[in-house]
């Protein structure tokens, strides 16, 4: 391939990649996620896998803590935000007429 076509290879293939991405966007978050999640717990379901532990067991337990700990940050973060947010509103009054006085 001479470095022209090779040129025109890459873009076309740039080109399509970028427009499935945009075509697909709303959809494509979960499995950009779960990859992540994936690819960072890896390790330990290798390392768990070394003791002798099947890998299936392994991964049942590390994601199920891992979800055990998504749900336990959701709960200590959602009260907290909950009354930021209603500080903001009620204060918001006061920071526009600060703003436009």
């Amino acid at each position: 391939m001479t470095l022209k076509s090779q040129a025109y290879f890459w873009t076309a293939t740039f080109s399509f990649l970028m427009v499935f991405i945009w075509l697909f966007k709303s959809i494509l978050l979960p499995f950009v996620l779960g990859g992540g999640v994936a690819y960072l717990l890896n390790p330990l379901v290798s390392r768990m896998s070394s003791f002798g532990i099947k890998r299936w067991v392994s991964a049942l337990i590390i994601l199920s803590v891992f979800a055990a700990f998504v749900v336990l940050m959701l709960l200590l973060i959602t009260p907290i935000a909950y009354r930021e947010a209603v500080g903001l509103v009620n204060a918001l009054p006061g920071y526009l007429d600060a703003l436009w006085s």
